[in-house]
């Protein structure tokens, strides 16, 4: 994959990047201080719990924890998709 380091701040939502991306296609995966919070962009606006089902591949890796989940989409609203994945609109990045 791919190496970048961002940070950034959105009006919309509060979004602090200072970590560490690896990206593959439309697939990031963010890693700070252990925690692997695992980010895809859909082109759906009916976000589904089936669509995330890979996130808990992550739970494997030892020394790691996995923490909030991400699915960027059309949906209108943010919403949990899960108890740790929530739905991000697109139009708020």
């Amino acid at each position: 994959g791919v190496r970048n380091k961002l940070s950034y701040t959105t009006s919309k939502i509060n979004v602090i990047v200072g970590f560490e991306w690896i990206t593959d296609n439309y697939k990031w995966l963010m890693e700070k201080d252990d925690v692997l919070y695992p980010i895809e962009i859909k082109m759906t606006a009916n976000p589904q719990k089936r669509m995330v089902t890979a996130f808990a591949q992550l739970d494997k890796l030892p020394h790691k924890k996995r923490g909030l989940g991400a699915i960027i989409c059309q949906y209108e609203h943010m919403i949990y998709i899960k108890d740790d994945v929530v739905s991000i609109p697109v139009e708020y990045i």
